[in-house]
């Protein structure tokens, strides 16, 4: 009996220890993934910042605020700690940054993100692999979710215009399986144009071996002409800033043979020859569960839709696995794709990349009509601090009000932090807020003012707004971190007018 409890007690100790490993390993925004490729498996897909802050916040972010900031503030505590006793210090800064961020606090948060760049900065030359002059582009973030495609695009513009040092850039994959991207097409006839796409067991031993501070956290800070922006979005506006100002061509071009290819199912799909069409895609819980600060419903997309027709074109629904349409929904000239036989990645990207514009929300989609220059205009969109498109590219924001408040802020107050922070579930139920959809009266006018800038018929009222909305996001740090940055992108000018 006395053997059996002993057993009992050391099975119950291995227990402790084997799950906080595990809480080790997946505290860290980079250091799991680069575990599993190292020891040839794919099965662990989500090896990035958000895995760790979703097991984490959804754990406290139900509970009261007072006890959840208390929560944070502990943990922050025991971070500090582990990070003054472990050379890879930066992992648990950039956790840091993610748990201050959470409860609005971006000022401590870019602190800690700065503290994670100049550590493994630091970490990199003293131990001399600044000599090697590469950077490890790491699979899973972008196995996990098409909108990491978004930060590469811009990590690759700021590449490409000097303003980030030139490296080799590899993206190793595990010898012993396979991993499956959102996009397969895209990462292996486009995006392989500018990294290289390995076997882990090709790199030299040496670099295998400090995967991890080589690794380049697509989501964290960069250093930019040698100043750092802690805030990735930040950076990426800058991007899109000085490549328009240089009058760029975008980075991808769709092949011929996916031309061809493209067109010959845009007709199976039922598409007049000749005739345009604008991409949709509304997030829902159907693919990756429910975001209710991101979510969308396809109804409120109604009186847009019946726009579009209006003038001829033709609306086509792209996402995976997305909500079957209702059978009382009637919508003219619309192609449910997502739903189609003929829905795969290679079809996503010759359909992102001709589209006359690609509505959106917030959700990554969008990201492949980016990278080939499309029009965007995102709808339902949350948070601001992440409105990093391009000067002629439209963001319809969701407002924000406080629970069992009838009025919603104003726009000024939804671009300064704490609202314009909100990235999680959790988080507007810390604040106490909640997010308001857009109404389809809204989302109409976006679809008509987005047309009118196509068409070169916005006004001189419509430039001022513009110019107004940049000024109050630069005023507020809507885009935080920045040195004076503003929001590079438009908010419609009839939303302006209408939430001032």
């Amino acid at each position: 009996m006395f053997q059996i409890g002993n057993m009992v007690v050391l099975v119950s100790k291995l227990i402790v220890k084997l799950r906080m490993l595990f809480y080790k390993l997946i505290s860290s925004s980079e250091i799991f993934s680069l575990f599993v490729i190292t020891n040839g498996t794919a099965k662990f897909k989500r090896g990035f910042s958000g895995y760790y802050t979703n097991v984490l916040l959804s754990k406290i972010g139900k509970i009261k605020s007072e006890i959840y900031f208390n929560k944070v503030c502990n943990l922050v505590g025991i971070f500090e700690n582990q990070a003054l006793k472990d050379s890879f210090s930066w992992k648990y800064y950039s956790n840091i940054g993610i748990l201050l961020h959470s409860t609005g606090d971006i000022s401590k948060s870019l602190q800690f993100w700065c503290k994670y760049l100049e550590s493994k900065e630091f970490y990199i030359q003293e131990k001399g692999l600044d000599k090697f002059n590469i950077r490890i582009i790491n699979p899973y973030p972008i196995a996990s979710t098409i909108g990491n495609v978004g930060h590469l695009d811009g990590f690759l513009k700021l590449v490409e215009l000097g303003v980030i040092s030139k490296q080799k850039l590899v993206m190793p994959l595990p010898e012993n399986s396979a991993i499956k991207f959102c996009n397969e097409h895209f990462v292996y006839n486009y995006l392989s144009n500018y990294i290289e796409i390995i076997r882990v067991k090709k790199l030299p031993r040496v670099i295998r071996k400090n995967f991890e501070p080589l690794t380049q956290f697509l989501c964290g800070p960069l250093r930019l002409e040698g100043r750092i922006y802690p805030y990735n979005h930040t950076a990426l506006s800058n991007a899109s800033k000085l490549w328009e100002l240089e009058n760029r061509k975008p980075l991808f071009k769709l092949n011929m043979d996916d031309l061809l290819f493209g067109r010959e199912i845009l007709a199976k799909l039922g598409l007049p020859r000749d005739a345009w069409y604008v991409c949709l895609h509304i997030r829902d819980d159907s693919f990756k569960g429910s975001e209710s600060f991101r979510d969308s419903k396809l109804h409120s997309y109604k009186i847009a839709i019946e726009n579009i027709a209006s003038r001829g074109g033709w609306i086509i629904r792209m996402g995976i696995k997305a909500t079957p349409v209702e059978s009382d929904y009637n919508f003219p000239n619309f192609i449910d794709y997502a739903n189609s036989e003929f829905r795969n990645s290679r079809m996503d990207v010759f359909l992102a990349s001709q589209c006359v514009f690609f509505l959106g929300t917030s959700s990554g989609l969008y990201t492949l009509a980016l990278t080939f220059g499309r029009p965007i205009l995102l709808t339902n969109y949350a948070p601001m601090s992440t409105a990093h498109l391009r000067s002629t590219d439209y963001i319809l924001p969701r407002l924000v009000k406080k629970r069992d408040h009838k009025t919603a802020y104003s726009i000024n107050e939804i671009l300064t932090a704490p609202y314009s922070l909100i990235c999680w579930p959790e988080m507007d139920q810390y604040l106490g807020v909640e997010m308001i959809e857009n109404s389809p009266e809204d989302i109409a006018a976006a679809v008509e003012e987005m047309f009118r800038s196509l068409e070169g018929k916005l006004s001189s009222h419509d430039m001022e707004s513009y110019d107004y909305i940049r000024k109050i996001s630069e005023r507020y740090e809507t885009l935080p971190g920045g040195y004076g940055d503003s929001m590079v992108c438009r908010i419609p000018a009839f939303f302006i007018k209408k939430y001032s």
